[in-house]
Protein backbone atom coordinates (compact mmCIF):
# COMPACT_ATOMS: atom_id res chain seq x y z
CA UNK A 1 0.00 0.00 0.00
CA UNK A 2 2.85 2.36 0.90
CA UNK A 3 4.65 1.54 -2.33
CA UNK A 4 1.53 2.25 -4.38
CA UNK A 5 1.02 5.56 -2.64
CA UNK A 6 4.63 6.56 -3.23
CA UNK A 7 4.39 5.63 -6.90
CA UNK A 8 1.14 7.60 -7.19
CA UNK A 9 2.76 10.67 -5.61
CA UNK A 10 5.72 10.43 -7.97
CA UNK A 11 3.38 10.07 -10.94
CA UNK A 12 1.33 13.11 -9.90
CA UNK A 13 4.50 15.13 -9.34
CA UNK A 14 5.70 14.14 -12.82
CA UNK A 15 2.36 15.15 -14.38
CA UNK A 16 2.47 18.50 -12.61
CA UNK A 17 6.02 19.15 -13.77
CA UNK A 18 5.17 18.09 -17.32
CA UNK A 19 2.17 20.44 -17.37
CA UNK A 20 4.21 23.50 -16.38
CA UNK A 21 7.03 22.62 -18.78
CA UNK A 22 4.39 22.39 -21.52
CA UNK A 23 3.05 25.82 -20.53
CA UNK A 24 6.61 27.17 -20.64
CA UNK A 25 7.16 25.58 -24.08
CA UNK A 26 3.93 26.97 -25.55
CA UNK A 27 4.58 30.45 -24.11
CA UNK A 28 8.15 30.51 -25.43
CA UNK A 29 6.93 29.47 -28.90
CA UNK A 30 4.26 32.17 -28.86
CA UNK A 31 6.82 34.86 -27.96
CA UNK A 32 9.35 33.44 -30.41
CA UNK A 33 12.32 35.32 -28.95
CA UNK A 34 14.83 33.47 -26.78
CA UNK A 35 16.19 36.79 -25.57
CA UNK A 36 12.88 37.26 -23.73
CA UNK A 37 11.95 33.68 -22.89
CA UNK A 38 14.11 30.71 -23.93
CA UNK A 39 12.29 27.46 -24.57
CA UNK A 40 12.76 24.40 -22.33
CA UNK A 41 14.80 22.71 -25.05
CA UNK A 42 17.14 25.70 -25.40
CA UNK A 43 17.60 25.87 -21.65
CA UNK A 44 18.24 22.12 -21.40
CA UNK A 45 20.76 22.27 -24.25
CA UNK A 46 22.75 25.05 -22.56
CA UNK A 47 22.46 23.34 -19.17
CA UNK A 48 23.88 20.03 -20.39
CA UNK A 49 26.62 21.89 -22.25
CA UNK A 50 27.58 23.64 -19.00
CA UNK A 51 27.45 20.41 -17.01
CA UNK A 52 30.15 18.92 -19.22
CA UNK A 53 32.66 21.64 -18.25
CA UNK A 54 34.97 21.69 -15.22
CA UNK A 55 34.17 25.38 -14.70
CA UNK A 56 30.52 24.56 -14.08
CA UNK A 57 31.29 22.10 -11.30
CA UNK A 58 33.91 24.37 -9.78
CA UNK A 59 31.47 27.29 -9.74
CA UNK A 60 28.52 25.26 -8.42
CA UNK A 61 30.53 23.57 -5.67
CA UNK A 62 32.14 26.86 -4.66
CA UNK A 63 28.74 28.49 -4.16
CA UNK A 64 27.41 25.39 -2.44
CA UNK A 65 30.37 25.30 -0.05
CA UNK A 66 30.14 29.00 0.82
CA UNK A 67 26.38 29.18 1.35
CA UNK A 68 25.91 25.73 2.88
CA UNK A 69 28.68 26.31 5.43
CA UNK A 70 27.06 29.62 6.36
CA UNK A 71 23.69 27.90 6.78
CA UNK A 72 25.23 25.19 8.98
CA UNK A 73 26.89 27.89 11.08
CA UNK A 74 23.48 29.55 11.38
CA UNK A 75 21.96 26.24 12.53
CA UNK A 76 24.68 25.90 15.19
CA UNK A 77 24.23 29.50 16.39
CA UNK A 78 20.43 29.14 16.39
CA UNK A 79 20.55 25.96 18.47
CA UNK A 80 22.97 27.60 20.91
CA UNK A 81 20.71 30.64 21.34
CA UNK A 82 17.68 28.39 21.85
CA UNK A 83 19.46 26.32 24.51
CA UNK A 84 20.71 29.42 26.32
CA UNK A 85 17.23 30.97 26.20
CA UNK A 86 15.67 27.79 27.57
CA UNK A 87 18.17 27.36 30.40
CA UNK A 88 18.32 31.06 31.37
CA UNK A 89 15.37 33.30 30.36
CA UNK A 90 17.71 36.31 30.50
CA UNK A 91 19.23 35.22 27.20
CA UNK A 92 15.80 35.02 25.59
CA UNK A 93 15.26 38.74 26.24
CA UNK A 94 18.87 39.53 25.37
CA UNK A 95 18.73 37.98 21.89
CA UNK A 96 15.07 38.80 21.09
CA UNK A 97 15.69 42.32 19.66
CA UNK A 98 18.58 41.10 17.51
CA UNK A 99 16.62 38.16 16.09
CA UNK A 100 13.59 40.38 15.43
CA UNK A 101 15.84 42.86 13.65
CA UNK A 102 17.26 40.15 11.40
CA UNK A 103 13.76 38.88 10.57
CA UNK A 104 12.39 42.35 9.77
CA UNK A 105 15.31 43.77 7.75
CA UNK A 106 15.32 43.13 3.97
CA UNK A 107 18.07 40.82 2.76
CA UNK A 108 19.26 43.47 0.26
CA UNK A 109 19.96 45.89 3.13
CA UNK A 110 22.16 43.33 4.87
CA UNK A 111 24.01 42.63 1.63
CA UNK A 112 24.73 46.33 1.02
CA UNK A 113 25.92 46.81 4.60
CA UNK A 114 28.06 43.68 4.37
CA UNK A 115 29.72 45.07 1.24
CA UNK A 116 30.94 47.95 3.40
CA UNK A 117 31.96 45.87 6.41
CA UNK A 118 33.45 42.68 4.98
CA UNK A 119 35.01 41.37 1.77
CA UNK A 120 32.58 40.33 -0.94
CA UNK A 121 33.93 36.77 -0.95
CA UNK A 122 32.57 36.26 2.59
CA UNK A 123 29.16 37.89 2.09
CA UNK A 124 27.22 34.77 0.93
CA UNK A 125 28.47 32.91 4.04
CA UNK A 126 27.43 35.80 6.32
CA UNK A 127 24.00 36.22 4.71
CA UNK A 128 23.26 32.48 4.90
CA UNK A 129 24.24 32.50 8.58
CA UNK A 130 21.95 35.45 9.34
CA UNK A 131 18.99 33.95 7.48
CA UNK A 132 19.27 30.54 9.15
CA UNK A 133 19.85 31.64 12.75
CA UNK A 134 16.42 33.15 13.65
CA UNK A 135 14.46 30.28 12.08
CA UNK A 136 16.40 27.58 13.92
CA UNK A 137 16.48 29.50 17.19
CA UNK A 138 12.71 30.06 17.38
CA UNK A 139 11.76 26.54 16.29
CA UNK A 140 14.20 24.73 18.56
CA UNK A 141 13.12 26.92 21.48
CA UNK A 142 9.50 25.95 20.85
CA UNK A 143 10.55 22.31 20.78
CA UNK A 144 12.35 22.68 24.12
CA UNK A 145 9.24 24.24 25.65
CA UNK A 146 7.26 21.18 24.54
CA UNK A 147 9.39 18.77 26.59
CA UNK A 148 7.30 16.89 29.15
CA UNK A 149 8.47 18.26 32.51
CA UNK A 150 7.12 15.29 34.50
CA UNK A 151 8.95 12.86 32.24
CA UNK A 152 12.06 15.01 32.58
CA UNK A 153 11.86 14.72 36.36
CA UNK A 154 11.52 10.95 36.04
CA UNK A 155 14.72 10.73 33.99
CA UNK A 156 16.53 12.76 36.64
CA UNK A 157 15.06 10.81 39.54
CA UNK A 158 16.14 7.44 38.14
CA UNK A 159 19.39 8.80 36.76
CA UNK A 160 18.80 7.64 33.20
CA UNK A 161 21.76 7.64 30.83
CA UNK A 162 22.02 10.40 28.24
CA UNK A 163 21.08 7.97 25.44
CA UNK A 164 17.93 6.80 27.23
CA UNK A 165 16.97 10.35 28.21
CA UNK A 166 17.45 11.45 24.61
CA UNK A 167 15.16 8.73 23.29
CA UNK A 168 12.47 9.32 25.91
CA UNK A 169 12.48 13.13 25.93
CA UNK A 170 14.29 14.95 23.22
CA UNK A 171 13.97 12.76 20.16
CA UNK A 172 10.18 12.93 20.00
CA UNK A 173 9.59 16.48 21.24
CA UNK A 174 12.64 18.34 19.94
CA UNK A 175 13.81 16.57 16.80
CA UNK A 176 10.73 17.31 14.61
CA UNK A 177 11.10 21.03 15.39
CA UNK A 178 14.81 20.89 14.62
CA UNK A 179 14.31 19.06 11.32
CA UNK A 180 11.57 21.44 10.19
CA UNK A 181 13.67 24.46 11.15
CA UNK A 182 16.77 23.14 9.41
CA UNK A 183 14.83 22.40 6.25
CA UNK A 184 13.33 25.91 6.13
CA UNK A 185 16.62 27.55 7.14
CA UNK A 186 18.64 25.79 4.42
CA UNK A 187 16.08 26.70 1.76
CA UNK A 188 15.96 30.37 2.77
CA UNK A 189 19.73 30.60 3.28
CA UNK A 190 20.36 29.10 -0.16
CA UNK A 191 18.10 31.59 -1.95
CA UNK A 192 19.41 34.55 0.07
CA UNK A 193 22.99 33.42 -0.48
CA UNK A 194 22.49 33.28 -4.26
CA UNK A 195 20.90 36.75 -4.15
CA UNK A 196 23.95 37.97 -2.23
CA UNK A 197 26.23 36.51 -4.89
CA UNK A 198 24.29 38.28 -7.65
CA UNK A 199 24.68 41.64 -5.88
CA UNK A 200 28.29 41.31 -4.73
CA UNK A 201 29.54 39.05 -7.59
CA UNK A 202 32.31 37.06 -5.85
CA UNK A 203 34.63 35.13 -8.15
CA UNK A 204 33.69 31.58 -9.19
CA UNK A 205 30.10 31.81 -7.99
CA UNK A 206 26.69 31.02 -9.44
CA UNK A 207 25.61 34.59 -8.65
CA UNK A 208 28.38 35.98 -10.85
CA UNK A 209 27.31 33.69 -13.69
CA UNK A 210 23.70 34.87 -13.33
CA UNK A 211 24.80 38.51 -13.29
CA UNK A 212 27.02 38.15 -16.36
CA UNK A 213 24.31 36.28 -18.24
CA UNK A 214 21.95 39.17 -17.61
CA UNK A 215 24.52 41.81 -18.58
CA UNK A 216 25.33 40.09 -21.88
CA UNK A 217 21.70 39.16 -22.61
CA UNK A 218 22.51 35.44 -22.61
CA UNK A 219 19.08 34.43 -21.41
CA UNK A 220 19.33 30.69 -22.18
CA UNK A 221 22.47 30.67 -20.01
CA UNK A 222 20.65 32.67 -17.35
CA UNK A 223 17.84 30.10 -17.32
CA UNK A 224 20.36 27.23 -17.24
CA UNK A 225 22.10 28.64 -14.17
CA UNK A 226 18.70 29.29 -12.57
CA UNK A 227 17.86 25.64 -13.21
CA UNK A 228 21.12 24.75 -11.47
CA UNK A 229 20.07 26.77 -8.42
CA UNK A 230 16.71 24.97 -8.32
CA UNK A 231 18.29 21.52 -8.68
CA UNK A 232 20.82 22.16 -5.91
CA UNK A 233 18.05 23.50 -3.66
CA UNK A 234 16.01 20.35 -4.35
CA UNK A 235 19.00 18.12 -3.52
CA UNK A 236 19.66 19.97 -0.25
CA UNK A 237 16.03 19.69 0.82
CA UNK A 238 15.85 15.98 -0.03
CA UNK A 239 19.09 15.36 1.87
CA UNK A 240 17.60 16.98 4.99
CA UNK A 241 14.41 14.94 4.63
CA UNK A 242 16.42 11.73 4.13
CA UNK A 243 18.45 12.18 7.30
CA UNK A 244 15.35 13.34 9.16
CA UNK A 245 13.51 10.13 8.27
CA UNK A 246 16.47 8.11 9.54
CA UNK A 247 16.55 9.97 12.86
CA UNK A 248 12.78 10.04 13.36
CA UNK A 249 12.39 6.49 12.15
CA UNK A 250 14.87 5.19 14.70
CA UNK A 251 13.00 7.13 17.32
CA UNK A 252 9.72 5.44 16.43
CA UNK A 253 11.20 1.98 16.45
CA UNK A 254 12.71 2.52 19.88
CA UNK A 255 9.57 4.04 21.32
Amino acid sequence: MKINKKILNLFLAFLSLAFWVAVWHVTANKIGKSILLPSPSETAEVFFTLVKTKEFWHTALNSLKSIFSGALAGVAVGVSIALLSYVTPFFKYLFAPLLSLVKATPVASFIILALVWIGKEHIPFAIALMMATPIVSSNVYEGLLGIDRELYEVTKLYNFSFAKSWNMLYRHSLLPYFVSATRSALSLAWKAGIAAEVLCTPQNSIGLMLYESKIYFEFPTLFAWTLTVIILSFILEKAVVFFAEILLGKGRRKA
